[in-house]
């Protein structure tokens, strides 16, 4: 959010490598959330849907991008770019509820041997 703000170029140039590589590592968190959030069953519909939608938005994106360029400047899609991730965080957060924890009787104290239960 801080690009169009800056002195010189390098600098501009510094924070956008600084925020291209926050985006990448995030891409790969998020893509083990995925797994660590739906069923086994399931994971690779909701990836494919997520890079469908993922596709589309961007395509929507790019053209919107060149028309605020053109009739504004580079400020509005720096700052809407720098609040996105921080509204992806904010909905995971909403709509992701709690794990679900297994019974005690179904859990595993070492791989392969059951934990003995009281009767």
């Amino acid at each position: 959010m801080a690009v169009p703000f800056m002195p010189g170029g390098y600098s501009a140039l510094a924070l956008i490598c600084l925020a291209s590589f926050g985006i990448a590592t995030c891409a790969a968190t998020w893509i083990g959330a995925v797994t660590d959030v739906f069923p086994q069953e399931i994971v690779a519909r909701v990836t494919g849907i997520a890079g469908m939608g993922e596709g589309v938005t961007n395509m929507i994106l790019t053209l919107a991008t060149g028309r605020v360029i053109d009739a504004h400047s580079y400020l509005p899609v720096f700052l809407v770019a720098g609040l996105l991730p921080c509204l992806g965080v904010g909905s995971f957060f909403a709509f992701v509820r709690p794990p679900i924890s297994a019974p005690a009787s179904t859990q595993f104290s070492r791989p392969g041997r059951r934990t003995p239960t009281r009767s």
